[in-house]
């Protein structure tokens, strides 16, 4: 890419208030194109720039907090792997599932 290139893809990536290590991250793509002046080819642009410099991609951290949560607001619980019959799974969703579960081997 030639200079005057350089300086326009960073002029309107600056005009719009982004950086050059944004330029890296997938989540902030949607930022980039929608800003003027910023088209795809700009973006690839940026990006070999970006890694020229040595910068690089950020990484995604832990999930903490994700997944379904118990219906009933349980935690600390764990899996339990129990064979049924159809029928009795069946029995089992209507009678409330793991919550009913739950509730059924405290009360014993």
């Amino acid at each position: 890419m030639s200079d005057p290139e350089n300086t326009r893809a960073l002029n309107a990536m600056t005009r719009a208030g982004l950086t050059l290590s944004e330029s890296l991250d997938p989540a902030k793509e949607h930022a980039f194109l929608a800003a003027p002046d910023i088209s795809r080819k700009r973006l690839s642009r940026l990006r070999e720039m970006a890694r020229g410099q040595g910068l690089t991609a950020p990484r995604g951290g832990a999930g903490r907090g994700q997944g379904r949560k118990a219906a009933d607001g349980a935690t600390g619980t764990v899996p339990v792997l129990v064979r049924v019959t159809p029928a009795q799974k069946a029995k089992l969703a209507t009678l409330g599932g793991s919550v009913w579960m739950r509730k059924a081997i405290d009360e014993a």
